[in-house]
């Protein structure tokens, strides 16, 4: 740098990939070439895991996990809202897609789709998903059993991921 010209720059601190709540702390040294010693700047920030789920989940018995359960008339296609809350301090930006499995052999005789795909939570307040359930030409026997389905939310610019198990019953 020329004499008596400035800089600035942008600091940033890693979070760490376990779900720790707390504080994270750094420390930056800045130096000047030719000089011996240097300036220590402190940085410290802090984690916040956001608290996300849908409202119409419910306590299965036999399943340690909780279900949102959808009923739907066999042969029609049908569209529920879905609420998703977040309960957090902070924004949350959620990629919504169903999972499928790669290595499954039989394929569901119904498509089950998420809209919009990319949904943005303010703290302490709720946002809608529209899902959609159509069977298949031809599908039949759906009455058979109950199926599941798991709809993942990515957490965006992160590792973190929620996901909601649908127990879909056609009748």
């Amino acid at each position: 740098m020329a004499p008596y010209s400035s800089a600035s720059f942008k600091f940033a601190l890693k979070v760490p990939n376990m779900k720790i709540v707390g504080n994270i702390q750094g420390e930056v040294k800045v130096g000047i070439q030719g000089q011996d010693d240097f300036h220590h700047i402190d940085l410290q920030g802090s984690v916040t895991i956001p608290k996300v789920f849908c409202p119409k989940e419910l306590a299965c018995r036999g399943l340690d996990y909780k279900v949102v359960k959808l009923a739907i008339k066999e042969g029609k296609k049908q569209e529920m809202k879905i609420p998703i809350r977040n309960n957090g301090d902070v924004p949350v930006t959620l990629e919504l897609e169903f999972y499928e499995p790669q290595d499954v052999q039989k394929k569901d005789k119904f498509d089950v789709m998420v809209h919009p795909n990319v949904i943005t939570i303010n703290p302490n307040s709720t946002a809608i998903a529209n899902i959609l359930v159509k069977p298949q030409k031809g599908a039949t026997g759906l009455k058979e059993k109950p199926f599941r389905k798991i709809l993942t939310a990515r957490v965006r610019d992160s590792a973190l991921v929620y996901s909601i198990v649908f127990w879909i019953e056609f009748y």
